[in-house]
């Protein structure tokens, strides 16, 4: 089969630039293209062959057809826009949304959606790590809103995670505009079933696995399902990860079998709390609906909510742990002290992570495109721990590349691909790296003293003066 390239044109649409990010899987590519003198749309594409068609390639197709009938059913702020095609790429008689390009062995099948220009929930969470809770709550709010008119139309989608979760527009400070947007709707179905695609397995309701080891227990409404992601959603948004993590077999025992451990966050409330472990019960009867979880979010975090800051303060601005409280002398030889009462959380919090010591780039350095960032670390890391990479820019209360979890005090970043849209030649910047526990996360140690660099090398009036030092140097040499 012929790969699909750069440049190549179905109908009036050019191809521009495959988004790996929108990849469902190897059957379906998302490719951004340009109408002459129009926008930019995203092209979904299958390509079916002539001959050789298997249950495989007959199953791809009909969940990429299923996907545009049902995204032209949904009008929405927080669902994917689906676009008529140009009449000049259109191939079946009254048919604005669906086309097919022929080729000698094959048909390249494919719609039009919105350019989702922010970007996805998961490449969000890959930057930051765990999110501030106003940024938590006005996302889940506006995924519960989506939800609920899904709902409302009595089908369900069943396959929303971070990875199919984007922003409709790039979160610029300092005022951001924030509207989040559901996509892939491959799993989507009525909410009476029956359940046809498997979706991620994390995000997965116990009754989802039931169901798919034996159909005959498919429960009648499949909505509780979606609260179940949603609940998933807030957890993994909160603590980093989502509840369960492994391979398949433990995944599913553990979803089926254990509880979610705790959020082990000192600035959620309770009812947050409370309202995420509502939604993860295993029984899907004792879970709120999206409504209540929507009023609840409301209730406990109002709205205009802040987005868009650092996700981790100045250690001067943090709430400093509060001390143990140490009985009196005589009270002491009353009774034997009762160290194991002592809060499990709280005891971490006593122990002591040495701060990491910045080696690399210099202090003001110019840099640009493969960089090298290195520290040092007084002991080697334990299974679970991780040294995280944090880069913001002057001015900004936001990291704008963070979250790469690595084992070794070196890396090297590509600064133009991380900074590019956030940061231009220039620009005055700042990098810092900190010891995290990966999962649950935690932030074990103290972020290093943060270091500055300016982006892409140095001003164009000081390169003139570095210019016309050298040249002075030159003359005085001679």
């Amino acid at each position: 089969m012929p790969r699909i390239r750069k440049g190549a044109q179905l109908g009036p649409y050019s191809l521009v630039n495959p988004l790996q990010e929108l990849y469902r899987d190897r059957a379906i590519e998302a490719w951004l293209a340009q109408l002459p003198g129009g926008p930019q749309v995203v092209l979904k594409i299958i390509r079916v062959p002539h001959e050789g068609l298997d249950e495989e390639d007959q199953r791809a197709y009909a969940i990429f057809r299923n996907e545009v009938e049902l995204l032209q059913k949904l009008r929405h702020l927080n669902v994917v826009r689906i676009y008529p095609l140009h009449p000049q790429a259109l191939s079946i008689e009254e048919e604005r949304y669906l086309s097919g390009l022929v080729f000698r062995d094959e048909t390249w099948w494919f719609w039009a959606m919105e350019h989702l220009q922010g970007g996805s929930l998961a490449s969000r969470g890959q930057q930051v790590g765990r999110l501030p809770l106003q940024e938590v709550a006005e996302i889940a709010y506006q995924v519960g809103a989506a939800l609920d008119y899904i709902h409302s139309k009595a089908l369900v989608h069943l396959n929303f995670h971070p990875q199919t979760i984007f922003f409709r527009y790039p979160l610029l400070p300092p005022d951001p505009r924030v509207e989040v947007v559901l996509t892939d709707f491959s799993a989507a179905t009525r909410a009476d079933g029956p359940l046809t695609e498997p979706g991620f397995k994390p995000y997965m309701a116990p009754e989802g696995i039931k169901w798919a080891r034996a159909p005959s227990d498919q429960p009648p409404d499949l909505r509780p399902a979606d609260v179940y992601a949603l609940g998933a959603l807030l957890y993994e948004m909160l603590a980093g990860t989502p509840p369960f993590t492994g391979r398949d077999e433990d995944l599913e025992k553990a979803i089926l079998e254990i509880a979610p451990p705790p959020l082990q966050r000192f600035d959620i409330p309770p009812e947050i709390e409370d309202l995420i472990f509502q939604a993860l019960r295993k029984d899907p009867v004792e879970r709120p609906s999206v409504e209540e979880m929507m009023t609840s979010l409301d209730k406990s975090v109002p709205s205009p909510r802040r987005f868009g800051r650092r996700m981790a303060a100045p250690v001067a601005e943090r709430p400093a742990p509060r001390p143990l409280a140490v009985p009196a002398p005589e009270i002491l030889r009353q009774r034997r002290p009762s160290f194991f009462r002592v809060p499990l959380l709280t005891l971490r919090r006593l122990v002591s992570y040495p701060v990491p010591r910045l080696l690399q780039p210099e202090e003001g350095a110019f840099v640009k495109g493969q960089v090298t960032f290195a520290w040092e670390w007084q002991r080697r890391l334990k299974d679970n721990e991780a040294f995280q990479l944090r880069i913001w820019k002057e001015d900004e209360d936001q990291h704008i590349g963070a979250g790469d979890l690595r084992k070794e005090p070196e890396v090297e970043i590509d600064l133009d691909s991380l900074l590019s849209e956030r940061a231009e030649e220039g620009d005055k910047c700042f990098w810092t790296v900190v010891v995290v526990q990966e999962n649950t996360y935690w932030e074990l140690s103290k972020e290093a003293q943060p270091r500055s660099f300016t982006y892409g090398g140095p001003p164009a009036e000081e390169e003139v003066e570095a210019e016309e030092r050298a040249d002075v140097e030159v003359g005085e040499g001679n």
